[in-house]
């Protein structure tokens, strides 16, 4: 599911990347600039400009960066929690309050769902990738 994931994503996490190595360059120019001017005597005028012109840069970034909102510090609990919630939906949907059981069912079936009046059948015209994969798994072991 991890792989998944990033693979969805892979465009998104290229860009953190060079985000993440353009932050790193700015910072070692910063520390150049620091060391020039403390060592070398480099005029406090130009060091105020340049130093202004790398921070403006590196805010920019960060900036950017944080726009892509791709980071999840806790990917893999977030996925054990989704794999917990998926192999266990109508224990869940059991359990849970009205808001909870809305909130599964618009993950389950992101489009919505319809039921047809004459036979009382439900249909939706798409299932969440997760479900459908869950499903998929849970056949392949049955079978075996």
């Amino acid at each position: 599911m991890k792989l998944t994931i990033e693979s969805q994503n892979k465009e998104e996490i290229q860009m953190v990347k060079s985000y993440n190595s353009q932050i790193k360059e700015i910072e070692a120019k910063i520390k150049k600039l620091d060391e020039k001017h403390l060592f070398d005597g480099f005029p406090k005028q130009k060091y105020d400009v340049y130093m202004s012109e790398l921070e403006s840069k590196m805010l920019e970034l960060v900036e950017e960066k944080t726009q892509l909102n791709l980071e999840i510090s806790n990917l893999d609990e977030k996925i054990d929690s989704c794999v917990e919630i998926t192999k266990n939906v109508s224990k869940n949907w059991g359990l849970g309050d009205y808001q909870f059981k809305t909130r599964l069912q618009k993950l389950m079936f992101p489009e919505g769902i319809v039921i047809e009046p004459e036979n009382r059948q439900y249909r939706t015209s798409k299932v969440n990738q997760i479900f459908l994969l869950t499903s998929s798994i849970s056949r392949d072991s049955e079978q075996k």
